[in-house]
């Protein structure tokens, strides 16, 4: 209903009113079409969620269908829902997509709790109206388009006309001009970013910073518990998903929240204290990190396809070179036998020698071009491999993050209940997602204590033995199971083996009959095992746990899928990882039962 200004460099504003909201059956909705840059755009909300309790929100290309194969369209946008009655407290949600084929629209899926949209109390329906607002720029080099942006120019928006008589408001005179006398329900407008001085942006935080510090906000225990359970959820992402999600935005509240929380919390140490203040900075950190990681990754793989083509066509070039020369040395022999068509063979034969040189002069600078893409190659992938390594360290630090907030879970549950009283342990789990799916595969059965206990007793001097297992390079293992060497003890061949990842969580860890495969039919043994992770600083502190198992073709390995914690092997100051190495030990004593 409008059309566009031709302002590269700006920032697009689209405004769209949706009357008579709670009356929509419709399970998507989709606004008219407004242009960018050249290029059309429309949002698409979902007015009962999309199969969430929330209202869903995302930007679309509104022409992708007529668009030609491979294409691609980039965009930073900011979606918003406006407070009609306090602008200040708005839900906006930022993101930055390219948008594909694939992924034709990008958005939130929670982007406001269907209850608060509904609140009478609250300002995002009034009259039945919602006034939902797109802020858009297809240039790259332009100012982040974020909250403070979005509310302070909603502050400033006129107040002459309501939404009830279908009127819409204008922040500043642009170039906008309607397809009809009655005002439209929709409206797009350029706003030019204004650029803050130094000096302004020091004294705004400094401003900021003051009034957070003397900020004396008391939440609610359900509010505690909502941060907490945000929290994890975003922990439960990868870095990757956390990264591209736009969910960081959120998770500030939430941080605020268990920042105040825990600050009273007599539970937690002060270092548990700090981690938690630092985390918020960290995470996006880590997940910045991993962005990067993948990028690195991605571009190795772009430069590997563009070296593939440019070898490709200068392959075809040799072998066109090759043929061209052929031809020539037949219209030379023409020229020979045919003497009447000399001039019109020269001709040809002049016009050939051309192409000879300019194919020549092509495929000179395409292999310059190869040369110069082979060196850039050698750097991408030195840098791809920079970048695997990376993402084992954020892979390890995020479990080790993960493992924390677990568990500080339940001191922080408790000191929330000696505040506010205790609740239902039923309402607890409701508030707080529990995962029941443990990722990749299962890890082997744990050794347990038998319910009755095998009266064995061992003959004279029985068979034993010590191994101890070094192992170096421990955080770069990246497979699932890693296998010492064999070592020979009562006749018998075995081994330990470790999952270096476990499940995620903790190490585990089992001895093993190395040879069980080539062992007669019906073979048995009975060992008493103790397997321990040595601590290199402190020998008495060296982690070690014992059982006993009837070894046999059908359970030919035996341990621990929970040794220990992987947050506390990896922790440097506990002393079982020092220079990337740890030290394992394996007692076996063979016994012979009698009943």
């Amino acid at each position: 209903m409008s059309r566009s200004v031709d302002s590269s460099g700006k920032i697009w504003k689209f405004r769209w009113i949706i009357k008579n909201f709670s009356s929509i059956t419709d399970e998507i909705l989709y606004s008219e079409s407004f242009i960018v840059e050249g290029n059309k755009w429309r949002i698409l909300i979902y007015p009962k969620g999309n199969n969430v309790d929330h209202l869903s929100i995302y930007l679309g290309v509104a022409d992708s269908d007529t668009l030609p194969s491979g294409w691609r369209r980039y965009a930073r946008f900011g979606l918003a829902v406006i407070d009609q009655i306090d602008s200040k407290t708005s839900i906006t949600k930022v993101a930055t997509h390219v948008f594909d084929k694939e992924e034709v629209h990008w958005g939130f899926n929670s982007f406001l709790s269907l209850t608060e949209l509904h609140n009478p109390r609250r300002g995002y329906l009034v009259n039945d109206a919602c006034l939902v607002v797109a802020y858009v720029s297809t240039n790259k080099a332009t100012g982040l388009i974020s909250h403070q942006l979005i509310v302070s120019h909603e502050l400033i928006v006129e107040t002459g006309s309501t939404i009830d008589n279908q009127k819409t408001t204008i922040t500043r005179p642009v170039d906008i001009t309607d397809a009809s006398p009655s005002q439209p329900s929709c409206q797009i407008e350029a706003i030019e970013p204004e650029e803050p001085t130094k000096e302004d942006m020091n004294t705004f935080f400094t401003s900021l910073k003051s009034e957070l510090l003397s900020s004396s906000t008391v939440f609610s225990q359900e509010e505690a518990k909502e941060a907490l359970a945000k929290l994890e959820a975003a922990l439960n992402m990868t870095p990757i998903n956390f990264h591209g999600s736009g969910e960081f935005s959120p998770l500030k509240q939430a941080f605020k929240v268990l920042a105040s929380v825990g600050c009273s919390c007599t539970n937690l140490t002060i270092e548990q204290k700090n981690e938690l203040l630092a985390m918020e900075e960290s995470l996006k950190q880590l997940a910045d990190r991993a962005a990067k990681a993948v990028e690195d990754k991605n571009r190795l793989t772009a430069k590997e396809s563009i070296k593939k083509t440019v070898t490709c066509n200068l392959e075809s070039n040799l072998i066109r070179y090759k043929e061209v020369e052929l031809e020539v040395k037949q219209v030379d022999q023409k020229i020979t036998a045919l003497q009447k068509q000399v001039e019109e063979a020269q001709k040809k034969k002049e016009s050939m020698l051309a192409e000879q040189k300019g194919i020549f002069r092509s495929s000179k600078n395409m292999k310059m071009e190869l040369e110069a893409l082979t060196k850039e190659c050698e750097e991408c992938e030195a840098k791809a491999k920079v970048a695997e390594d990376e993402e084992k360290i954020v892979e390890s630090e995020w479990g080790r993050m993960k493992h924390f907030i677990s568990s500080i879970k339940e001191d922080i549950r408790r000191e929330l209940e000696e505040q506010y009283g205790g609740e239902e342990e039923q309402e607890d789990e409701k508030l707080v997602p529990h995962n029941d799916f443990i990722d990749g595969p299962q890890p082997l059965e744990v050794a347990k204590e038998a319910a009755s206990k095998v009266d064995a007793q061992a003959v004279d001097d029985p068979p034993s033995g010590r191994f101890t297992w070094t192992i170096k390079n421990f955080s770069r293992l990246n497979t699932r199971k890693h296998y010492s060497d064999i070592f020979i003890i009562g006749g018998y061949k075995w081994r330990i083996f470790i999952s270096p990842n476990g499940n995620n969580v903790d190490l585990s860890m089992y001895l093993d009959v190395a040879d069980s495969a080539t062992l007669p039919y019906g073979w048995s043994t009975y060992a008493m095992l103790s397997l321990a992770v040595c601590n290199q600083i402190h020998k008495k502190y060296t982690i070690r746990k014992d059982s006993q198992h009837q070894f046999n073709a059908r359970e030919s390995d035996w341990g621990f899928a929970s040794f220990m914690p992987l947050a506390e092997l990896y922790d440097p100051t506990r002393g079982f990882l020092v220079n990337d190495t740890v030290v394992v030990e394996a007692e076996v004593v063979m016994c012979k039962v009698v009943d």
